[in-house]
């Protein structure tokens, strides 16, 4: 009984260490914003990432949260990671993506571009949500922690710039301006031809 007990802590320790290595390799999903910092009428992409921490997986599901006060969807790129698409859609403030490979993908790969149009200022917050899950191409089971995959935030400025004449006023005048001298260098071109 006393061997059992002396042998219990060390195993439990080790079962913890190796739990815990197994967590830090799991996979997990990221964003590249472009650019970060915005204003209301700006477009902006938003890459979502999967790194896989040396993991194999057959599949991922990627649920995306973001602020629909602020942010507008106008288009979802997949790459060609995961040729399958299951699922691409949008319900309220959530982007919902499914994809799957016959064969085993590993690596930092780029799995979809996000085109937002910003319509409010503030803070953009978007992150993963439960029902995410990168399942590993041996068994199945989920790799990704969701704890550790990362959103980002966009920084939005209501100033815009408009001219208080219109947008068009400016270049209306120019334009007005050299046909007007267009013109005046015509005439001037045909009373020298016929003077001389």
């Amino acid at each position: 009984m006393k061997l059992v007990k002396s042998l219990a802590l060390p195993l439990l320790i080790a079962l913890i260490f190796i739990l815990s290595a197994k967590n830090a390799e799991a996979s997990n999903l990221y964003l590249i914003p472009n650019p970060q910092n915005l204003k209301i009428g700006d477009k902006t992409q938003v890459t979502i990432k999967l790194n896989t921490q040396e993991e194999n997986v057959n599949a991922l599901a990627a649920n995306l949260s973001f602020n629909a006060d602020k942010l507008e969807v106008e288009a979802i790129n997949t790459t060609n990671v995961f040729p399958i698409l299951a699922e691409q859609a949008i319900e309220g403030n959530l982007i919902r993506l499914a994809q799957g490979s016959v064969n085993p993908i590993s690596g930092d790969v780029s799995i979809a571009t996000i085109t937002f149009k910003v319509k409010g200022s503030g803070s953009a917050n978007l992150s993963f949500k439960e029902g995410s899950a990168a399942p590993r191409f041996t068994d199945s089971s989920d790799s990704l922690n969701l704890i550790q995959s990362q959103g980002t935030i966009l920084n939005i400025t209501d100033s815009m710039v408009i001219n208080e004449a219109g947008p068009s006023a400016i270049p209306v005048a120019i334009q007005t301006r050299s046909q007007t001298l267009s013109f005046v260098s015509i005439w001037n071109l045909v009373l020298n031809w016929f003077n001389s």
